[in-house]
């Protein structure tokens, strides 16, 4: 689909959890939406599709994670909104009563799309951690390289160190294992996980036991692939003449502080990073949205209501972009702010609102 002149009750900025939960729901309700995504595909970071010329002939084989993927993707695709993909917003700003975004598609020139509210659903990235020889090619973050896996089945590389910090930590290797890549050694910057934390993170919600269990799941993988997990160490220095071939590391404190004589040396020619990830929030910056430090949530974080509206009349905000949980608060979050759309334009009364929410 081509950019129009037309004005949408609601545009949605990313094709993620978010983005997508947000569309059909917004849709469904009754408001002319749209949404826009820069990728060729609905699904976003989390649930990323092959690219293009390339089939999936069984969904089983690609897991749980792609087919809860593609039941969202096809709930959006199978709603009334419009989609507009390969497409950039590359600014926002007030427009009488609305909004005007500027808007980039491959191939076009840039356009206009009008809107009276939007939902900024951009996701996150990848926190970028400096370090002597980060720029040498054959170092990739978690995200780079599962993009290569997810979209063209190929991993680069033939002996692969993976460092980084929090759930990426096991997830990432136990992932990337499975497409295929040799991980020699996975590096963890924090301790290993008492039996007594366990307990604490099982007690503090029910939701934590599934979050348990998957972690569980992708240390037996690092088991099973014979991938050492090497807690208290972090990367010092990647090494090589004109890319990657040695990467050193060694054993840190409680504040990441390096420990005098614990370096080893491990021969590689990838290394990947996942030291977590930061929410993208310039589109809402851009709209003047406030913002708060929550370490926790990835750094900067919009400030937004319990219906995700931000300070901005008009804005909302959803997702990892408003605060990295993950995609199921992500998917929860995008409908939130579509029946917040809903009820702030009329089309649904504050009890139907909160019933469907």
């Amino acid at each position: 689909m081509t950019v129009d002149e037309h004005e949408y009750d609601v545009l949605i900025v990313g094709g993620g959890p978010a983005g997508m939960a947000a569309a059909s729901t917004a849709a469904n309700a009754g408001l002319r939406t749209v949404l826009i995504d820069e990728r060729p595909t609905l699904g976003g970071q989390v649930y990323k599709q092959p690219g293009p010329g390339m089939r999936v002939t069984d969904a089983k084989e690609m897991g749980a994670q792609y087919r809860a993927g593609r039941e969202l993707i096809d709930e959006t695709e199978a709603s009334p909104a419009s989609l507009l993909l390969r497409t950039s917003v590359v600014d926002l700003e007030p427009d009488g009563d609305g909004w005007l975004a500027m808007v980039h598609t491959d191939g076009e020139p840039v356009a206009s799309v009008r809107a009276r509210r939007v939902i900024v659903a951009a996701g996150a990235h990848d926190r970028p951690v400096v370090f002597p020889g980060w720029t040498l090619p054959g170092v990739i973050t978690a995200g780079g390289l599962q993009t290569l896996a997810k979209t063209q089945s190929f991993i680069p590389g033939r002996r692969t160190v993976f460092a980084g910090s929090g759930p990426v930590a096991l997830a990432f290797p136990a992932q990337l294992a499975q497409y295929g890549a040799n991980i020699v050694t996975a590096l963890e910057a924090g301790p290993a996980p008492a039996p007594i934390d366990l307990a604490r993170i099982a007690a503090a919600a029910p939701g934590n036991v599934g979050l348990l269990r998957d972690a569980a799941k992708y240390q037996a993988a690092l088991l099973a692939h014979r991938i050492p997990l090497r807690y208290r160490r972090i990367v010092v220095r990647a090494e090589g003449d004109g890319r990657v071939e040695r990467v050193v590391h060694a054993r840190v404190d409680a504040e990441w502080r390096v420990v005098p004589g614990t370096e080893e040396s491990v021969e590689a020619d990838v290394l990947c990073v996942g030291y977590g990830f930061t929410p993208s929030g310039e589109l809402l910056r851009l709209a003047g949205a406030e913002f708060d430090n929550v370490e926790d949530l990835g750094g900067p974080v919009v400030r937004k209501d319990e219906w995700c509206r931000t300070a901005v009349v008009g804005v909302y905000a959803a997702g990892d972009g408003a605060g990295v949980e993950g995609s199921a608060v992500a998917a929860d979050e995008g409908r939130i702010a579509a029946y917040a759309a809903a009820l702030d334009a009329g089309i649904l009364t504050p009890a139907a609102a909160s019933d469907a929410a």
